[in-house]
């Protein structure tokens, strides 16, 4: 797969869909449409509670206070599990290979990531930081010293490693912190921080290549 390949290949993901006018963000009009509906609930308000009760004013309002802010605890619970919802889909091992085929290499990966950043774009900048972690990722598969899934987290292939290879934890670890900041993180990297990347999942998969099991 050559670089432009890997763009389009790259820009098919469902991430990119609001940017390339596929679809809209549903968790944003999500919660666009709780915020039209909480301003709906006020200020339709019948705030003469004491009057058609016969509570006391103070009473009346005090309740209307606890009744918006159930309202508003509503509302951050549902925005908080959409984010939980969110960063579940985002740890997944089948997103971090999207857009690599079974042909592609641990080298070809490491080649096209130093390309995709090339390319100045800050959205694929990122994917290129993603390449270099699958890079890695590929490349302990290959060898067998851990089985990658799509429903592992990065820890559990941490844990997995630990118990197979212990010596590339240290190697392992610095490259995935590293892609969690930037790819979880939705942080920019700089061509300096890219370059120690590139330079840092170079030397693990060429270490990787040369490890041989102790049977």
């Amino acid at each position: 797969m050559d670089f432009n390949q890997a763009m389009q290949e790259t820009l098919k993901d469902g991430k990119y869909n609001r940017l390339m006018g596929r679809w809209i963000d549903w968790r944003e009009w999500l919660l666009g449409k709780l915020g039209e509906f909480l301003d709906w609930i006020l200020l339709n308000m019948d705030l003469n509670v004491s009057e058609k009760t016969g509570l006391n004013p103070d009473l009346s309002s005090l309740i209307i206070i606890i009744g918006a802010a159930v309202l508003a605890l509503i509302i951050i619970s549902v925005v908080i599990l959409i984010r939980r919802l969110a960063k579940k889909r985002n740890n997944s091992l089948d997103e971090i290979f999207a857009g690599i085929s079974e042909s592609d290499t641990p080298l070809g990966l490491l080649s096209l990531a130093r390309g995709m950043f090339s390319s100045g774009n800050p959205g694929v900048a990122r994917d290129a930081v993603r390449f270099c972690f699958a890079a890695v990722l590929l490349s302990l598969d290959e060898k067998n010293i851990i089985r990658v899934s799509k429903w592992k987290t990065n820890n559990q292939l941490r844990r997995e490693l630990n118990r197979t290879a212990p010596a590339f934890i240290p190697a392992f670890s610095s490259v995935m912190e590293s892609f969690n900041i930037v790819w979880f993180g939705h942080k920019n990297i700089s061509g300096e921080e890219f370059a120690d990347l590139h330079e840092r999942a170079s030397g693990l998969v060429a270490e990787v290549e040369r490890f041989e099991q102790v049977s």
